[in-house]
């Protein structure tokens, strides 16, 4: 009896003895198969819902693993050693890869690094794994938590093409302002202006991004970006790497449809007044109304007006035409660099590089290198001031009130300015060189008694006059050149009538029109000045 009490006791003490050997793993077997997530957790990435859910995938294999330890801790004899033992699981969406070490029990053997790496591959975890969490899940005293043995690389999309726009779409007013601070408020600076192969954008290219990466070795592309909309237009190209959308041309540069444009024909729909301010185009302009009184346009190109110009301001680098006329002032003018033709020019400050053709000019001064032409309609010059390099012709020059009028041909339309320029230099210098000269003849009548500082006086102004000297030789040949520049022959004027007087001249010759001439023809020969008739 007394025997048998010994055996029970043996065997209450051996069952104990080895449930006490098994407690760490029965302990995370009961865990896992309670849900007992925190417990479970080596960090807060593991009490995600996946993680969650892999653990819950783990209760029946942990249930079937605490039955074998409850039957090995009641079993007769030597229980069979359970070594450690290795768990992995990977994410839905394969970017992360989780693993826990069950706790040994009975004797049994660590897990080697070897037989970790193992299991992982076994599970097809091969890329991306943490290194120093695999040996701090091996140094671990305490086995059975949860860890992030690897990572996967996040796919990092590509970026969308973008465009640095350098104009704006919409120009807004502002005001120009001078160095006393007054606002011209007729300057609205609403056009700009492109030269050619100005950049108008910068283009930045969408990037392809760059492919990520699963723990079991699968590329997860990415998305690459969207190409930018270039707002490629009329007169406007890409550059041959396509980062820059250029102008093809120069003009006024225009946001329209979704486009940058360059026109190099710019059109006015109706007059240019304060709600639309100076113009100042690189082309030509079209203006569909009225020139208003003190606002100015002005071209690279033509001017073309289907309305009148009333006291304004005209700049062309070609030709103007004007639909109607001219009503202009001592405040106003109008240059072009090729022909002006308009109905009537009236009280105008007129230049033109080529011929100006009018139905009527009327007290205007006048100047062009080619043909003054009022032939058309009434066909009248009426006072003011004409040059014409090569003729002025006109139905009547004048008018029966006797208004006085003159009339210059065969020279430069600015010959006589240039000439009295000239002239006024010539003057200026003698006069500075008869100055000087005397000077120098006076410091030379000491020079033997002269100290340092009027030795070196002596030297400047002997070099001054040198240099004088060579000037007014300068000058001289500039007149003769702008004289022999001039060529009279074959310019000449002429009418159906003159009403006198009339100031003509031609060439460096003078005569005036005293009485009226009919069919009248004025022209120089024989080195004088001759009225004939047409």
């Amino acid at each position: 009896m007394m025997s048998m009490r010994e055996t029970m006791q043996q065997k209450l003490l051996r069952v104990e003895d080895r449930r006490e050997d098994a407690s760490a793993l029965l302990t995370v077997l009961e865990q896992i198969s309670g849900s007992e997530f925190l417990a479970l957790s080596a960090d807060d990435k593991m009490l995600s819902i996946e993680a969650q859910r892999y653990i819950k995938q783990l209760q029946p294999v942990a249930e079937q693993i605490h039955k074998t330890v409850e039957e090995q801790i009641l079993a007769e004899g030597d229980p069979t050693p359970i070594d450690e033992r290795c768990f992995a699981g990977v994410s839905d969406d394969k970017m992360l890869a989780w693993s826990m070490i069950l706790p040994r029990a009975f004797s049994g053997n660590a897990l080697t690094k070897q037989e970790l790496q193992q299991a992982l591959a076994q599970q097809n975890i091969i890329y991306g794994m943490d290194e120093a969490v695999i040996q701090q899940m091996l140094e671990a005293p305490q086995k059975g938590r949860l860890y992030v043995v690897a990572n996967g690389t996040t796919p990092c999309d590509g970026e969308n093409g973008k465009v640095i726009e350098h104009f704006e779409r919409e120009k807004k007013a502002s005001f120009a302002v001078n160095e006393t601070d007054k606002v011209n408020y007729k300057n609205l600076n609403l056009i700009q202006q492109v030269k050619a192969d100005e950049v108008i954008c910068t283009i930045i290219p969408a990037t392809p991004g760059t492919d990520g990466m699963t723990v079991t070795g699968l590329v997860v592309q990415a998305k690459p970006g969207n190409p930018p909309f270039v707002p490629i237009g009329k007169n406007t190209e890409l550059n041959e790497d396509q980062t820059e959308l250029r102008a093809k041309c120069e003009g006024q540069i225009r946001y329209v449809n979704q486009a940058f444009q360059v026109e190099q024909v710019m059109t006015i729909g109706g007059d240019v007044d304060s709600t639309v301010g100076n113009i100042d185009v690189i082309g030509t302009v079209e203006i569909a109304g009225n020139v208003m009184e003190g606002f100015t346009v002005k071209a690279t190109g033509d001017i073309n007006i289907r309305g009148t110009v009333e006291n304004a301001n005209l700049h062309a680098g070609k030709n103007i035409r004007i639909a109607t006329g001219v009503k202009g002032s001592a405040n106003s003018s109008i240059h072009a660099k090729g022909d002006i033709k308009c109905k009537y020019i009236e009280n105008c400050r007129m230049h033109a590089g080529g011929s100006i053709t009018a139905d009527m000019i009327i007290n205007s001064t006048i100047a062009c290198n080619g043909h003054v032409e009022a032939k058309n309609g009434r066909g009248v010059i009426i006072g003011g001031v004409i040059s014409a390099r090569e003729s002025v012709s006109a139905k009547v020059i004048g008018n029966e009130v006797n208004r006085k009028i003159t009339i210059s041909v065969g020279n430069d339309p600015d010959y006589f300015t240039k000439k009295k320029d000239l002239s006024s230099q010539m003057h200026n210098i003698k006069r500075s060189v008869e100055e000087t000269q005397k000077n120098v003849e006076y410091l030379e009548s000491f020079k033997g008694a002269l100290d340092a500082e009027y030795q070196k006086l002596f030297s400047d102004l002997n070099l001054k006059l040198t240099v004088e000297k060579v000037q007014a030789i300068k000058l001289e040949k500039a007149l003769l050149k702008l004289q022999k520049e001039q060529n009279p022959a074959g310019s000449f004027i002429e009418a159906t009538k003159i009403f006198p007087p009339v100031q003509v001249n031609i060439g460096s010759l003078n005569y005036i029109v005293d009485n009226t001439q009919n069919m009248c023809r004025i022209y120089m020969a024989d080195g004088e000045i001759k009225v004939g008739t047409k």
